[in-house]
């Protein structure tokens, strides 16, 4: 399981300087994390994720939304699903079952959610995330999690 997700996790990377589009792991295990590129590890590449992550608080706030939220939900749903961030973003969840059993979670954004206001103190980053339509970001989720489970 390890070799392929380096695979697939280099395979990201070329996605990304593509599209511009930034990826994050979130796993159960996170020795897991050892078998993805680093880059892929941190939502701190992001302008508005690094700025709220100095906020006191905040950093708990972040993992509360990715590992606790997204977690329950991924179990639920068992594919993509958008989650609507706390600070006003959008981000592609794409749930990742080897085996059928939930492993962890591919983060793909984070976008810009203009359906929500987010902390005024941070609008000018947020105006610098790009904007994408929640359908093709949903088919994106579809095509990730076809290329995961391959």
């Amino acid at each position: 399981m390890l070799v392929p997700l380096l695979e697939f996790s280099k395979s990201l990377e070329s996605l990304e300087l593509f599209g511009g589009i930034r990826f994050c792991w979130h796993f159960l295990d996170n020795s897991l994390l050892l078998s993805v590129l680093p880059v892929q590890t941190e939502h701190d590449r992001i302008l508005l994720c690094k700025k709220l992550k100095d906020v006191q608080g905040m950093h708990r706030l972040c993992l509360q939304s990715h590992r606790r939220t997204a977690f329950a939900r991924a179990l639920r749903v068992r594919g993509p699903f958008l989650l609507h961030c706390h600070c006003g973003c959008l981000e592609l969840a794409v749930p990742w079952f080897p085996e059928n059993r939930f492993a962890g979670i591919l983060f793909a954004g984070a976008f810009s959610d203009v359906s929500a206001a987010g902390y005024s103190e941070f609008r000018k980053e947020r105006s610098l995330l790009p904007v994408m339509e929640e359908e093709r970001l949903l088919a994106l989720g579809t095509f990730l999690e076809e290329m995961m489970a391959r």
